[in-house]
């Protein structure tokens, strides 16, 4: 009796993957899982290689750019003592170089400080400011005028009226409403105070008007009723003066 072959359960072990395996396709090629794995390996490994390399090449040039350590130096010689008299020549010639250096610079900053007007930069920036808040403004203006078709700010200001009240009747309602006692006593109108007004000289039907006669009488209100009944004599006397003036010229 032959051995029972075992049965395939349909699917093929690669690399101890389990694939499975369909029984009308063919199966998957040893190839395609070798190139996936070389492929993967080398898409890993690349940047690796190269993130190693720019280092590399960065820490070089950063030791490059460094200064070399300083000399350990050891002589049998005793030490050499510094030179009692230096020469006044090298001193001279420093001092001069330094002198040079300082006078060199000093008229470059003072050219580089004198092309810079504050003044002249304030005014230039308060005209543009100016300018441009000007144009904005009429800009505006042209704008509504056109959009509302008005020519004069009486016309704006009947167009915005009706709109309002068109618009907004109850805002309307609450702006024009006739102050109410429950409001309080500071929103009530005051009560009227009679005030008696100053009796004072005024000219007869048929007398005319003269600036003696007028003085005379501008004199006495001054005196019986102040700077109050002097300003309202002196605006009956200003009509008077008027109303002659007309009569002389034949308007009344």
């Amino acid at each position: 009796m032959a051995d029972a072959q075992p049965q395939s359960s349909g699917s093929k072990s690669i690399l101890g993957f389990e694939l499975p395996r369909d029984g009308n396709k063919k199966p998957v090629p040893k190839w395609v899982p070798v190139t996936l794995l070389a492929f993967s390996t080398v898409a890993m490994t690349v940047p690796i290689v190269l993130l190693l390399r720019h280092r590399a090449a960065t820490v070089g040039k950063r030791l490059a750019d460094a200064p070399p350590p300083p000399r350990r130096t050891t002589s049998s010689k005793g030490i050499a003592l510094a030179n009692p008299n230096p020469s006044l020549f090298s001193v001279k010639d420093s001092v001069i170089s330094s002198a040079e250096a300082s006078t060199s610079s000093a008229p470059a900053m003072a050219k580089a400080g004198d092309n810079f007007n504050g003044a002249l930069h304030c005014a230039k920036a308060f005209c543009i400011a100016t300018m441009a808040v000007g144009a904005g403004a009429m800009a505006s203006v042209w704008g509504i005028r056109q959009y509302m078709g008005v020519e004069t700010t009486q016309e704006f200001a009947d167009r915005m009226r009706l709109a309002i009240l068109s618009r907004m009747p109850v805002l309307s309602a609450r702006i024009h409403r006739p102050p109410a006692p429950e409001d309080g006593d500071a929103l009530l109108p005051p009560e009227p105070v009679v005030t008696a007004e100053p009796e004072l000289a005024s000219l007869d039907a048929g007398e005319e008007w003269t600036w003696a006669a007028a003085e005379s009488r501008l004199k006495e209100a001054f005196d019986k009723h102040g700077f109050y009944g002097w300003a309202a004599a002196a605006m009956r006397e200003l009509e008077a003066e008027g109303r002659l003036e007309r009569s002389k010229r034949g308007h009344v």
